[in-house]
């Protein structure tokens, strides 16, 4: 839902779009933090930037919706979104479906 709102933020009333831009910068500032806590312990795979690792999961989880929603099919967002913690877990190999 947050990409398909932010596609259309030209559009949008501004409260809207005020509240869209906080989902993204609460949810990336969420997860920057995760990722800093991460590089820390060493609990994940964290390559390069905290901030900008964080933004490339919410882009990967909100396109892996649009694929999921416009094939029809749940099993494609599942399958990107366990992909993606395969990876941040460290496994150099995993099963996709």
């Amino acid at each position: 839902l947050g990409a398909m709102l932010a596609a259309e933020a030209t559009t949008l009333p501004p409260e809207v779009l005020r509240q869209t831009r906080a989902f993204f910068d609460d949810n990336v500032a969420w997860l920057t933090g995760v990722f800093e806590e991460a590089a820390e312990t060493g609990s994940l795979m964290v390559k390069g930037n905290p901030l900008t690792q964080a933004r490339s999961v919410v882009a990967t989880l909100e396109g892996a919706m649009i694929l999921a929603r416009a094939g029809g099919e749940v099993g494609i967002f599942n399958n990107i979104a366990e992909t993606l913690i395969a990876q941040l877990q460290g496994k150099t190999s995993f099963e996709t479906r």
